[in-house]
């Protein structure tokens, strides 16, 4: 096992044939697949995510239609972006109708913290930091859309092909 303490690395890293498996989400696997050098195969849905996906706000946004405008920080094409989109998109409003801050998850929370934006999208444990800064709450999660965000072992097709009854 190998240990990533930035999840895009992780993505990055099975796309490139350096490790043979993952947990990521869907959305990140049609995202990151493409580019896969060994092919990537979904071999289990391990999780769904009810409400560990957040969008975490300051006390300026008081609905999604007040985030038009607002610097959010997430990282950019992963689980709390699609989170955000999805968000937006309920409300008819677009992805660029926020100015989004792109930075990895631990930096975005605590940049919210510092005041430097006006939310973050986060997972586990960097809401539990964002919701340190003071008049900060939760506007959005994973919760209000079920289905949406489904975690998965995910293998290289190489793994597969080499070890079939392992997979």
């Amino acid at each position: 096992l190998q240990w990533f303490d930035n999840y895009t690395e992780s993505l990055e890293a099975l796309a490139a044939g350096t490790i043979d498996g993952n947990c990521q989400t869907l959305n990140d696997t049609l995202s990151f697949g493409a580019d896969a050098v060994n092919g990537e195969v979904a071999v289990l849905v391990n999780d769904n995510s009810e409400g560990n996906d957040k969008i975490i706000v300051d006390d300026t946004i008081q609905n999604i239609w007040t985030l038009k405008g607002k610097r959010i920080a997430l990282e950019a094409g992963v689980v709390d972006d699609f989170l955000m989109t999805l968000a937006l998109e309920s409300v008819g409003l677009r992805r660029n109708d926020v100015h989004v801050v792109n930075m990895d998850t631990e930096s975005a929370a605590e940049a919210f913290v510092a005041g430097e934006v006006d939310g973050v999208g986060a997972f586990p444990p960097f809401w539990d930091t964002a919701l340190q800064r003071s008049g900060s709450r939760e506007l959005v999660s994973s919760k209000d859309f079920p289905g949406a965000i489904p975690d998965l072992l995910v293998v290289s097709q190489s793994l597969i092909d080499q070890h079939p009854k392992q997979v």
